[in-house]
């Protein structure tokens, strides 16, 4: 599993869109007890089932915080679209795309919108920084200018196709090498 590639122990890791938290929990047993891992997820009910779950996890596993938000270009407040295929395709609303049409929506709720930069006020800044935000990659970089440029995180991207190419040319331009990881080695 990816998590378990690019996490060690003691790391601090971000998993930005958690949803259920698949990434979140790998990494925390990754980076075990001197970890931390901080999951952004917009969706309540998600939000809800993974407060329930890091309540639970074992003293070998790094701590697990949950933050309710989503992850844009600046702080403010946007609408996030629940997708009729399933939470893995909730969206934010400003975001259009193929894959958007095709997820069908059953509703939307206001959220409030963090940049990544400014999340390194409040949290401490990770080593570990995956993203996986239904469209809105580019909004999520371009929030992330600061902690792309100083810290430089391993960043594992789960891009849009319509998005590869700016988000590619994006960490480039912040001195990334990047990997395909659907590529054969």
């Amino acid at each position: 599993d990816m998590a378990s590639l690019v996490t060690k122990p003691g790391d601090v890791v971000w998993d930005v869109g958690g949803n259920f938290g698949l990434f979140a929990f790998l990494a925390a047993h990754a980076a075990g007890p001197d970890g931390t891992v901080l999951c952004v997820e917009p969706d309540p009910f998600s939000v809800g089932l993974l407060l329930q779950t890091a309540a639970e996890l074992p003293a070998s596993y790094a701590g697990l915080r949950v933050l309710n938000a989503a992850i844009a270009d600046v702080n403010g407040i946007t609408r996030l679209v629940f997708a009729v295929r399933g939470s893995a395709a909730n969206h934010l609303e400003s975001v259009a795309g193929t894959h958007t049409s095709q997820a069908g929506r059953r509703g939307s709720t206001e959220i409030v919108t963090l940049s990544l930069d400014s999340l390194l006020d409040h949290y401490d800044t990770p080593n570990v920084l995956k993203i996986d935000v239904e469209g809105a990659e580019l909004l999520a970089l371009k929030g992330a200018d600061r902690l792309l440029t100083e810290h430089q995180p391993i960043v594992v991207l789960e891009c849009e196709d319509y998005n590869v190419n700016k988000a590619s040319a994006f960490l480039l331009e912040k001195g990334y090498a990047l990997y395909d990881m659907n590529m054969p080695n």
